[in-house]
């Protein structure tokens, strides 16, 4: 029971943060994505849902991919992703010359 509580919860966290405009809130939609899938995992396992505990590894990995990105990637050499918004952040020796005007 209390598994699928986590699933439930997670579940309409994650979808709600995958579509939240702001990519500091987005971000950790695959955090509370990934926490819920150990939890898939026991429920179907328990259930002897064959398709659904296969399908838990697939989102596991999809939601891995999202940590990847959104948490432990580089965008360039010099550059990173800035942990407060998530966006990029340019180191200044790569940043393009300012123009005249």
């Amino acid at each position: 029971m209390i598994e699928q509580l986590i699933i439930a919860c997670c579940g309409m966290a994650s979808i709600w943060l995958t579509n939240d405009p702001r990519e500091s809130w987005r971000r950790w939609a695959c955090i509370i994505g990934l926490i819920a899938q150990p939890f898939w995992m026991f429920a179907t396992y328990q259930a002897a849902q064959w398709g659904i505990f296969a399908l838990s590894f697939v989102y596991a990995v999809a939601w891995a991919r999202g940590v990847k990105h959104h948490w432990l990637r580089k965008v360039g050499a010099g550059d990173w992703v800035d942990t407060a918004t998530g966006e990029p952040r340019v180191a200044p020796h790569k940043r393009p010359p300012e123009l005249p005007r």
